[in-house]
């Protein structure tokens, strides 16, 4: 599976951050890596088991590092409060903080520019831009 369906699962367990208890996250994440209707509408095959370790690993890897990513978009994005962004925005913000902050293997520009991408994927018309500007305060 390439990167950018890694990243389509791993935005959608950092989507559900906000509506499980941190204790259930690790669960209801495994949970969605194995929903076969999750591939089926990614039009994909199920998730290889090398595929499989490299996100979980990712994902307990952000979910240990979330008080600070949450910390540094209070910071950085100052017009908004957490709280009253958008869903998928934040999803896709907190995932790219993590990449820029805590996962050495990947680019910063590859960091935002995915997460521009899923912003527009799968949210609403103007979640790329918004992303592309909260990410920008944040690298600066």
């Amino acid at each position: 599976m390439n990167r950018h369906r890694l990243r389509q699962l791993l935005l959608y367990g950092t989507f559900i951050i906000e509506f499980y208890d941190a204790n259930e996250l690790p669960d209801r994440f495994a949970d969605i890596l194995d929903d076969d209707l999750i591939y089926e509408d990614m039009s994909v095959e199920p998730i290889s088991p090398e595929d499989h370790q490299f996100v979980t690993v990712r994902y307990t890897d952000l979910l240990k590092h979330l008080s600070d990513i949450d910390q540094l978009i209070t910071e950085r994005v100052t017009e908004w409060k957490i709280t009253r962004i958008g869903k998928v925005e934040l999803a896709a913000i907190r995932l790219a903080v993590y990449e820029m902050n805590f996962d050495p293997d990947v680019p910063k520009k590859v960091s935002i520019n995915e997460a521009v991408l899923l912003a527009k994927e799968f949210g609403g018309g103007s979640s790329g831009s918004f992303v592309n500007g909260a990410l920008s305060r944040i690298i600066k």
